[in-house]
C-alpha cells in the first residue's frame, strides 16, 4: 500500500475488515514488522473471518468456546492473553498531552529539522528494541550509501526521498538500491522502497 491514499475501502480490500477493526485482526494474526506476536497459527485471513463473525476481539474471546473448528477454538482459548496483549501493542495512543507534542522548545512541528543520522546510535537502538529486520535493512542501506542525509525541514526531506512509485532520486539511485543484498544471501535482491523509516 505504498504511495497511495488509504481509505475505508482500501483497508477492507487488503485486510477484510474496516479500519476500526484492523487492530483486532492484527492482535490475532500478529505483525512481525512491529514485533506483535499475535496467536501463532492464525493468519490475517482467518483473523478477519473471525472478527467479522464475532464483531470484535473482546466478543470473539468471550465466545471462543463456541467456535466449531477444534484447532481455532483451542488456539483462542489458550492464547487469549497473548491476543489481548497484542491488541494493546497495536493501539495508537491518542491522548498525548499537547505539551508533550510541543515539548521540543515549543518549536512548531513544520519547523523541526532532522540531524544527520548517527549510524551507531540508530543501529544500537534497533538492537535494544528487538527490531532485527529493521536493523539488518538499515545496515545494508548504510553499507550501500543509501542512508538519506538530513537537510532542510522534515517535509523537504520526505519530498526528496526516493519512493517505490517514483519521484525523488534518479534512475541511477534506484538501480543502486536494487543491487543492495542481504547479509544472509548474496543472491537475494531486496528492493527496500519506503520500508525503512528514515
Amino acid at each position: 500500500m505504498k504511495q497511495i491514499r488509504v481509505d475505508n475501502e482500501a483497508v477492507i480490500e487488503k485486510w477484510g475488515v474496516p479500519p476500526h477493526l484492523l487492530g483486532d485482526v492484527l492482535a490475532l494474526a500478529g505483525d512481525s514488522a512491529d514485533n506483535v506476536p499475535g496467536i501463532r497459527g492464525i493468519g490475517p485471513k482467518i483473523a478477519a473471518e473471525l472478527i467479522n463473525e464475532y464483531g470484535d476481539l473482546t466478543n470473539l474471546l468471550a465466545n471462543a468456546d463456541k467456535i466449531k473448528q477444534n484447532k481455532r477454538r483451542e488456539l483462542l482459548m489458550t492464547n487469549g492473553d497473548v491476543a489481548r496483549m497484542s491488541r494493546e501493542l497495536v493501539e495508537l495512543i491518542r491522548d498525548v498531552p499537547e505539551d508533550k507534542i510541543l515539548g521540543m522548545n515549543e518549536v512548531p512541528v513544520d519547523e523541526l529539522r532532522m540531524e544527520e543520522l548517527d549510524e551507531d546510535r540508530l543501529l544500537n537502538f534497533f538492537k535494544e528494541m528487538g527490531f532485527g529486520e529493521m536493523k539488518r535493512r538499515t545496515e545494508a542501506r548504510f553499507r550501500a550509501g543509501l542512508a538519506p542525509r538530513a537537510t532542510g525541514t522534515l517535509e523537504d526531506m520526505f519530498e526528496a526521498a526516493p519512493t517505490a512509485g517514483g519521484g525523488g532520486g534518479g534512475r541511477e539511485e534506484k538501480e543502486k538500491e536494487k543491487r543492495v543484498v542481504t547479509k544472509t544471501s548474496e543472491k537475494e535482491l531486496v528492493d527496500y522502497g519506503d520500508s525503512v523509516p528514515f
